[in-house]
């Protein structure tokens, strides 16, 4: 069951590519930015 699941949403996801590549923007956004954000204190780094 799960398996279907799945399966269907990346048949539906492999058809709205944008969609696909929207997210992928939005989480190499958030990747980049999460580094300024936290900053060089070495308190919060450890």
């Amino acid at each position: 069951m799960f398996f279907w699941i799945v399966q269907r949403d990346l048949l539906l996801a492999v058809r709205r590519r944008s969609d696909v590549l929207t997210t992928l923007f939005f989480f190499v956004i958030v990747v980049s930015l999460f580094p300024l954000s936290v900053g060089p204190e070495m308190n919060m780094l450890r």
